[in-house]
């Protein structure tokens, strides 16, 4: 719990010692902690709960609308970070090499789990070991995608939360050059409050081409299920995972010109 309480200790460090913010200091201090503990749990990681609950109560600006933090108000932004974020940075970029390597893995788990299911059905005509070959490497798989997304999405979000209190520009730079080398044609920028806010122009499109990508290989992952387990078609029942690469690449296509 003492992350929870240091959190939004932070979060009100700068405000006017007033009963209504100490008021409201206390219903989100309980709320926080009460939607932590539950998070725990359910069986999460104590970061992971910390990271969910933190994205889901939001920053001070979300929560008070006529927040401006001191440092700000002054004009006086921080010239370094504090140690606190300064480790939280640290740590977010020895990740990153991790990170890519935890993506790398999870693709090829999940290409092997395709071939698999392709040989032990097709060649060694053995649809059990086909079955087998398919669902334990994709498990891997997705679980690699997902704790390796969860703890980066943290540490990131932690980083833009901390920078926020402390009026510390730099890292928001950080994170909005290296979003622009990412997305340069996708992304426009415009000034919020001081700070350099990133809108992009087709992120509402960009999320229905994924819900649509998401979608289509779940009904191609049902589809293959049925075709094994109902028809003993585990062999060519796999083909519907190219078919729906493929259209999901026709997808990207036409909505991405």
């Amino acid at each position: 719990m003492n992350k929870i309480v240091n959190y939004v200790n932070n979060l009100f460090f700068g405000l006017p010692k007033t009963e209504e913010n100490a008021r409201l200091k206390d219903q989100l201090l309980d709320s926080m902690q009460s939607k932590y503990q539950e998070y725990l749990n359910q069986g999460l990681a104590e970061d992971v709960a910390f990271g969910k609950v933190a994205a889901e109560f939001g920053q001070m600006e979300e929560l008070m609308p006529d927040y401006v933090p001191a440092e700000t108000a002054a004009g006086q932004p921080a010239k370094e970070p504090s140690p606190r974020l300064q480790a939280y940075m640290n740590e977010f970029q020895a990740y990153q090499k991790k990170f890519s390597l935890m993506i790398g893995l999870g693709i090829f788990f999940c290409a092997l789990g395709i071939f698999g299911t392709s040989f032990f059905a097709d060649i060694a005509h053995n649809p059990e070991l086909a079955s087998f070959f398919f669902f334990i490497p994709v498990c891997i798989g997705v679980a690699l995608f997902i704790v390796s997304g969860v703890k980066y999405s943290n540490l990131k979000q932690m980083i833009l939360s901390l920078s926020r209190q402390e009026n510390y520009q730099a890292y928001f730079d950080y994170f909005k050059d290296s979003t622009r080398l990412l997305h340069e044609k996708r992304q426009s920028y415009t000034e919020v409050g001081g700070f350099s806010a990133m809108h992009s122009e087709r992120s509402s499109g960009d999320d229905m081409i994924g819900r649509i990508a998401i979608s289509i290989m779940l009904l191609a992952l049902i589809a293959f299920l049925i075709l094994g387990f109902l028809f003993n078609l585990w062999h060519p029942g796999w083909l519907v995972f190219p078919v729906g690469g493929i259209f999901c690449a026709i997808l990207f296509i036409l909505f991405n010109k």
